[in-house]
């Protein structure tokens, strides 16, 4: 067996049957089909035994299910085992743009693992309705073959989570990412990460011994492009597609539906060659409707599949901050006394939130951070309200371009108004934090998060100019939070040399109406 790699014409004209090697199924089966099969990128092994493809896919048919050309092969290369009986692919990433079938694929491949292979199998999405639409999916083909139902001996579903299992031990869970993925499993032989443009590398710790204890484990990741604009947690999937586009793919089966480069975004042979399901799932009428309702980029990457993918993976091996640096400043009893100031920011997706606090201490500054990750607008709000009560700071300080800007009504009407930054002020919040840190006079409480975030961020820049956080290279709001913090404290905070001079209290209404002596001790949300 060998590695092989299949990429198709740069361009294709209009007329050309791209789909020629598969013309005669498509005639008879599939009529109205006219995306193209072939995915324009196909990293895999040949050579391999498609027994259990074969017998996947005649299941799938006593489901109802008949599968496209592109969806058979995805399955069959998928379950294509060695001469020695394991799977040839230990890795699956499949890339594909939305509306196609993507979850046809796994529907097959779940039920086949589930009631013929008896393995363990956990479904995992970014969002629960994800999951519990394919999980509702499955169970309706289930229940529709009274065979399949009687062999359930379990059936369970609840708000995030669901699981079925097979009286002879297969057994299947759906969830969303987190810490209890795959809890009770002994072991996990199938491991299925949809969504996996928002998927980070951490989420994976919680299954991984019990990943590594199955004997033959696999791990699918299936997804539409990363749009590094708008998905700041894509860089993990970014890697996995360059690992494979790489020569370190060993055992990876790889397949990027995506219209050739240089076509014409706007002509719909660039949508038939971008998207294998057109005519069926992806319909033109469907794709007219999600192009005037997009913009260039957007529509690019969600139904074009042109990425826009994070930097190579060199890149990412530098820190702004050495992490031994930023561990030498760690204080567990720091010297606080006076003034404080809150920082808030959110990752561009409004997934995630950064809360952090700056306070004087004797001639340095003092960050913690808030517990909060999830951003929920509710708790962010409450949670200023309870520490402007107990701590009177000098400012709440946000940038207002991206989904912080949903709080700013929420806490004017409480009697907050938050201190905004514009693009020049949060580029000087930048500079500011990285001089007090080079200056050793930013000290911290050893949030695991801070240094998480340290980890991968990056610099941006605009010609050189206007540096800050590069907010599309991962979760680095606590980081963005803290420059706010920072910021606002020394805009706003009373000099400690400067006892007598007043403060400029950046509040309205109730916020002065609930002012309360500072403590002298560390702040904690």
């Amino acid at each position: 067996m060998s590695l092989m790699t299949k990429r198709t014409a740069s361009l294709v004209s209009d007329g050309e049957d791209f789909n020629a090697a598969f013309r005669e199924i498509i005639d008879r089966e599939f009529p109205s089909l006219e995306g193209r099969q072939s995915p324009q990128v196909m990293v895999f092994h040949d050579g391999g035994d498609f027994s259990h493809g074969e017998r996947a896919v005649e299941l799938a048919r006593r489901f109802g299910v008949t599968l496209m050309p592109w969806q058979r092969e995805q399955v069959m290369q998928s379950l294509a085992t060695d001469a020695d009986g394991r799977w040839l692919h230990s890795d699956i990433v499949l890339l594909c743009p939305r509306q196609n079938g993507k979850s046809l694929i796994l529907e097959v491949i779940i039920l086949y693992r589930l009631f013929v292979l008896n393995h363990q199998v956990v479904f995992s999405a970014h969002q629960w309705r994800t999951a519990k639409s394919i999980r509702n999916r499955i169970w309706r083909r289930i229940k529709s073959k009274p065979w399949a139902e009687r062999r359930l001996v379990r059936n369970t579903a609840s708000a995030g989570e669901a699981e079925m299992e097979t009286r002879e031990g297969g057994k299947l869970q759906f969830s969303t990412r987190s810490n209890d993925m795959g809890r009770g499993f002994d072991q996990i032989d199938l491991l299925l990460l949809d969504e996996a443009y928002n998927l980070e590398s951490g989420e994976l710790d919680a299954v991984a011994p019990t990943q590594l204890a199955a004997e033959d484990p696999q791990t699918f990741y299936t997804s539409s492009a990363v749009n590094s604009e708008k998905h700041a947690k894509g860089e993990e999937l970014s890697r996995i597609r360059e690992r494979a586009l790489g020569e370190d793919n060993e055992n990876v089966f790889f397949s990027e539906f995506c219209a050739p480069d240089g076509m014409d975004i706007d002509d719909p042979l660039t949508w038939r060659l971008a998207n294998p399901s057109y005519g069926i799932v992806a319909t033109e009428k469907k794709v007219r409707s999600v192009r005037s309702k997009l913009t260039d980029t957007g529509f690019e990457v969600e139904m074009l599949g042109w990425g826009r993918w994070f930097t190579q993976m060199e890149d990412f091996d530098e820190t702004i901050i050495s992490l031994d640096v930023w561990e030498a400043l760690r204080s567990d009893n720091p010297p606080v006394s006076g003034d404080s100031c809150i920082g808030i920011d959110t990752t561009p997706d409004g997934e995630s939130v950064g809360m952090v606090a700056a306070q004087q201490a004797s001639g340095a500054i003092f960050v913690t951070c808030a517990p909060v990750e999830h951003f929920d607008r509710d708790s962010v709000v409450e949670s200023v309200r309870a520490n402007v009560e107990a701590n009177d700071p000098v400012a709440v300080v946000l940038d207002p371009s991206g989904p912080a800007s949903t709080i700013v009504d929420p806490l004017e009407k409480m009697g907050v108004t938050p201190e905004v930054l514009g693009g020049g002020k949060v580029s000087q919040a930048y500079e500011l934090l990285l001089r007090l840190i080079d200056e050793g006079k930013i000290i911290h409480d050893g949030s695991e998060r801070l240094t998480a975030a340290w980890a991968v961020a990056q610099e941006r820049s605009s010609a050189g100019r206007y540096r800050s956080f590069e907010r599309f290279v991962g979760d680095v709001s606590t980081l963005v939070a803290m420059s706010f913090a920072v910021w606002g404290l020394q805009e706003f905070g009373i000099p400690e040399e400067a006892p007598d001079v007043e403060k400029k209290v950046r509040y309205t209404g109730r916020a002065k109406a609930i002012k309360k002596p500072r403590p002298a001790a560390a702040l904690a949300f």
